[in-house]
C-alpha cells in the first residue's frame, strides 16, 4: 500500500491529467445522476415559482428580465451607479423578486454600503427563504468582514438549497481553506457534491483535504476509491478501497465496492472472494448477490451464476441489471427462450436502455440461426414442410433481431443527446446569468 503522500499525489495527478471534469462525460459509460438532475429541476421550479409570482403577465416578465439582465451586465462592467438604477426599475415591476433584491444588495456591497446591502439581502431572504443566492451573497458580506461563523452559516444554508451550484461550493470551500477547517465531514461533503456533479477534479481536491485532516478515515478512502472507479483507474481504486477495508473491516459496503473494482479490473476470482466477504457481513444484499453472479458468469460457472442472480432477483425484482445479467447467463447456456424472457422484462422496466435492445437483437439473431440450422437438417432428409416451417421461424426472428438493433441504435443517439443536455444542466444554473455573484479576495 502506498503511503498517504504518494496516494494524494496520485489523486491530484492522475485525475488532473484528464483535464477538466467534462472530459469524463464523453465516456460511453457516463451515467446520468438522476438524483442530482431531479434536484436541479425541482429547485429551479421552486425558484421560478417564487421569483416570478408577482409578475402578472408575459410582457411585464419580459421587461423585468431585460432590466435585471442589463443591471447585471452593468455591474460586471463596473458601472455600479447605472446598475443600481436599472435594477431599481426591475424591482418596480417585481417588488419581491429575490433575484433583483439580492442583486441590488450585491451592488451596494461592492460599493462599500454595508447597511444597504444587509437590508436588501435580509429582505430577499424574508420574501424567499429558499433563494440560495441571497444566503450566498450575505455569506460573502460576512466573509469580507472576517465574521467567519456567520459566513459559514450563510454559505452552508446556500449549499443546502443549491448544492449543485459550483459558485456556492467554491465559496464554501474557500472559506474552509481560509479558516483552516479540519472537519473531515465538511471537506467530504464538498467532495461528494462535486462527485455527484461528475466534477472529479474538484471532488478529488476536497477528498484530499479530508484525508489531510483525517488520514485514517475509511469513508473518505472509500470515496476516493469510487472516484478512481468512475474514471476507470481500477488498480488505484483497488488500492484505496483496500486501505478502506483495512480501516473498517466490518463495513460490508466497502468490501462490496472493492469487489466491484476487481470485477471491472477483470480479476473475477478476487471479485467473487470479496463479494462473499461482503455477504458474510450482510447476507441478503442484492448488489453483492448480483456482483457474485456476474463474477461466476465471467468464470464460466453459469450454474452458480444463475443461483446467485435468482437470489438477487428475489430481493430486487425490478432491477434491470439483474435481469440483463440473467439474460446473459441463459444466452451462454443457449436457453434463448429464458434469455429473451429476461431481456424483455428488462426492456419493460427501462424502455430507454439501449443495451437491453442490443442484447435482444443478439438473442433473436442467435435463435434465428438455430432455426435455420434445423431447417437445413430437415432439408437434408427430405422433410420440406418442416424445413419451410423452421425457415419461416428463422426469418421471423431475424427480422425481430433487426428491429431491436434499429431500436438500440436509435436509443444510443437519443441517450447521447440526453447525456449532453443533462451534463449541461448539471454544470450550469439557468438563473445564474440573472444573478450577481462574486467573492472578494
Amino acid at each position: 500500500m502506498k503511503p498517504l503522500k504518494v496516494l494524494l499525489t496520485i489523486i491530484f495527478t492522475v485525475i488532473l491529467l484528464n483535464g477538466t471534469s467534462t472530459a469524463f462525460a464523453e465516456d460511453n459509460s457516463f451515467e446520468i445522476n438522476q438524483e442530482v438532475y431531479d434536484q436541479i429541476l425541482n429547485r429551479k421550479k421552486d425558484a421560478f415559482d417564487q421569483i416570478f409570482k408577482n409578475v402578472e403577465d408575459n410582457k411585464k416578465f419580459s421587461k423585468w428580465l431585460d432590466l435585471n439582465h442589463k443591471g447585471v451586465n452593468q455591474f460586471e462592467a463596473g458601472k455600479y451607479e447605472q446598475s443600481i438604477k436599472t435594477l431599481e426599475k426591475a424591482l418596480k415591476i417585481a417588488p419581491e423578486s429575490p433575484i433583483t433584491l439580492t442583486n441590488i444588495g450585491a451592488v451596494y456591497l461592492k460599493t462599500g454600503n454595508r447597511d444597504e446591502a444587509t437590508k436588501f439581502f435580509d429582505h430577499a431572504i424574508e420574501v424567499a427563504p429558499n433563494y440560495a443566492n441571497a444566503w450566498n451573497m450575505r455569506g460573502v458580506m460576512y466573509r469580507n468582514e472576517s465574521d467567519f461563523d456567520k459566513a459559514r452559516e450563510n454559505f452552508q444554508k446556500a449549499f443546502e438549497l443549491r448544492s449543485y451550484s459550483k459558485k456556492i461550493l467554491n465559496n464554501l470551500g474557500n472559506l474552509y481553506a481560509q479558516t483552516g477547517n479540519r472537519n473531515v465531514a465538511d471537506w467530504r461533503t464538498l467532495g461528494s457534491a462535486y462527485e455527484k456533479l461528475e466534477d472529479y477534479k474538484k471532488a478529488a481536491e476536497y477528498y484530499g483535504k479530508a484525508l489531510e485532516s483525517a488520514p485514517n478515515d475509511a469513508v473518505t478512502w472509500n470515496s476516493v476509491g469510487n472516484i478512481f472507479y468512475r474514471t476507470k483507474n481500477y488498480d488505484t481504486a483497488i488500492e484505496c478501497l483496500t486501505k478502506a477495508t483495512n480501516l473498517a473491516p466490518t463495513n460490508h459496503v466497502i468490501w462490496q465496492n472493492l469487489a466491484f473494482a476487481y470485477l471491472r479490473a477483470e480479476n473475477y476470482s478476487k471479485a467473487a472472494e470479496f463479494f462473499v466477504k461482503s455477504m458474510e457481513l450482510a447476507p441478503n444484499n442484492a448488489n453483492s448477490l448480483y456482483g457474485l453472479g456476474v463474477a461466476y458468469h465471467q468464470l464460466d460457472d453459469n450454474n452458480k451464476a444463475e443461483t446467485y442472480l435468482k437470489k438477487a432477483l428475489e430481493l430486487s425484482p425490478n432491477s434491470v441489471a439483474v435481469r440483463q445479467a440473467l439474460g446473459d447467463v441463459y444466452f451462454a447456456k443457449k436457453d434463448y427462450a429464458k434469455t429473451i424472457e429476461h431481456f424483455n422484462k428488462a426492456a419493460e422496466l427501462d424502455s430507454d436502455n439501449a443495451e437491453t435492445y442490443k442484447k435482444l437483437a443478439e438473442s433473436y439473431k442467435a435463435w434465428s440461426e438455430v432455426f435455420h440450422k434445423e431447417a437445413e437438417n430437415y432439408k437434408l432428409v427430405g422433410e420440406e414442410q418442416k424445413a419451410l416451417s423452421f425457415e419461416k421461424k428463422a426469418a421471423e426472428f431475424k427480422s425481430k433481431a433487426l428491429d431491436f438493433q434499429l431500436k438500440a441504435d436509435e436509443l444510443d443517439k437519443e441517450n447521447q443527446a440526453k447525456r449532453l443536455i443533462v451534463k449541461m444542466e448539471m454544470d450550469s444554473d439557468k438563473f445564474e446569468f440573472l444573478e450577481i455573484n462574486f467573492l472578494e479576495e
